[in-house]
């Protein structure tokens, strides 16, 4: 059971396609002061932080608002996604603190939603965001956020991509690892973004001003989920036999950060990938589809080239 919990000031038709194709159920928690009001607890992230509250249960959260929804916390083969868009961040962060409910959460995605506070205009990236997205560096967990260079007018936060930055710097201090720009973006997702920031399953997308504030959610969201979460997330599989001896084939090498091992041993929908490493996201159109048969081409000859060596060789062995 795959269930997609999204937070912002958004709406379903904002939303729509920004989730699974097999998920069992949307929720989508909007807020915002009514008409006329201007109570500080119904403003922005501060509404967020607040709802979350509700489900506080000794410091965890994902239990008591699954249950809320009518959802068994402890259901087998429960997978929990968030989405959030701008203030959502004061729940999400919130709901990534606590280990236990981290263990819950299959993946984060934010459309613009990195926003922290800054202490002496030094942004300081949201611990609940930082601990996610070390969980994606090394683990079975996707960490993926678009941010804009969006400023607040009043000042009072930093723009999502200061935040960002300081996510990836934290990141890299606790982890010991550096991002590197990632060539797997999907062409698919227009626009492109400036950069994209990458280290094993944690992709940070900086838009800059290329897209508004709000189109983070009404034109990315969309786009993200379809050409990175679905592929992502449906990537566990077999994988076929030549990819175990020869993972160049369909990856990129192995990953930069398990030297050691020296070997792929992940599986992923484009056959072996090293473990801690995010497979490309590459287009079912065009010369992303030919690089696919060629690729599953060139895996077929080498299977069947091996196969029949070790026939001759048994033929041999049995003379």
């Amino acid at each position: 059971m795959k269930v997609v919990i999204w937070f912002g000031p958004v709406s379903t038709s904002q939303l729509a396609g920004a989730a699974l194709p097999d998920t069992d159920r949307i929720i989508v928690v909007g807020g915002g002061c009514p008409p006329g009001q201007g109570d500080p607890k119904c403003q922005g992230s501060t509404y967020f932080a607040n709802l979350a509250e509700q489900w506080n249960d000794g410091q965890r959260y994902l239990p008591k608002l699954l249950r809320s929804k009518g959802i068994d916390s402890n259901a087998a083969g429960l997978e929990v996604w968030l989405g959030s868009f701008s203030a959502g961040h004061g729940a999400v962060k919130k709901l990534c603190m606590a280990d236990a409910d981290r263990k819950l959460i299959t993946g984060v995605t934010l459309a613009d939603s990195t926003y922290c506070g800054w202490a002496g205009k030094d942004a300081a990236a949201s611990e609940g965001y930082v601990r996610m997205a070390l969980d994606a560096v090394g683990g079975p967990r996707l960490f993926l956020a678009t941010a804009s260079s969006n400023e607040d007018p009043a000042g009072n936060t930093p723009s999502g991509m200061r935040c960002m930055a300081a996510i990836r710097a934290d990141v890299e201090r606790r982890a010991g690892i550096q991002f590197r720009p990632s060539p797997f973006w999907p062409a698919a997702i227009s626009p492109a973004p400036e950069t994209v920031w990458q280290a094993g399953n944690c992709i940070l997308a900086e838009y800059g001003a290329r897209v508004t504030h709000p189109q983070h959610a009404s034109v990315l969201a969309r786009q993200v989920w379809q050409h990175v979460v679905t592929p992502w997330a449906g990537s566990e599989q077999s994988c076929f036999a030549v990819a175990t001896s020869a993972p160049a084939i369909q990856g990129f090498g192995v990953d930069p950060w398990q030297p050691a091992e020296g070997k792929a041993v992940a599986c992923t929908m484009w056959g072996r990938w090293p473990k801690g490493g995010v497979p490309p996201v590459i287009p079912d159109t065009g010369l992303g589809q030919a690089g696919k048969l060629i690729a599953f081409a060139a895996g077929t000859v080498v299977a069947f080239m091996a196969a029949r060596a070790a026939q001759a060789w048994l033929m041999q062995r049995s003379v």
